[in-house]
């Protein structure tokens, strides 16, 4: 496991969907580089019901993928997003933003 994704379920999901594989893979990134933007639009507008869909619909593609650290800091932006806490969401969106840009890495390198 890496600091941003458990090579061990990319390794299973790539067993079970065998040529399926890269194109799940590839979605997901293509996806996070599309909507993630909207979550900082979102934050910028205080739009925190946006801010809260845009974590939400990633949260579970990268959990699926093996980005657990990735999931967790968007559930918990999800939650703060929904509880109106836009400070707080300030700073989990800085930290998920990192977050998105290593673990994206990390899946890029892993499937090369």
């Amino acid at each position: 496991m890496t600091q941003y994704i458990d090579e061990t379920t990319l390794e299973v999901l790539q067993e079970v969907m065998e040529d399926e594989f890269p194109e799940v893979l590839q979605a997901f990134i293509v996806q996070a580089e599309n909507d993630w933007p909207a979550a900082k639009i979102a934050l910028d507008a205080a739009d925190l019901e946006g801010l809260s869909r845009s974590a939400h619909s990633l949260k579970g593609s990268a959990l699926s993928l093996g980005a657990g650290p990735l999931s967790e800091l968007l559930e918990t932006l999800e939650h703060e997003a929904r509880a109106g806490n836009q400070d707080v969401c300030s700073g989990l969106h800085a930290r998920a933003e990192d977050c998105m840009t290593a673990t994206l890495a990390a899946l890029r390198n892993w499937a090369s």
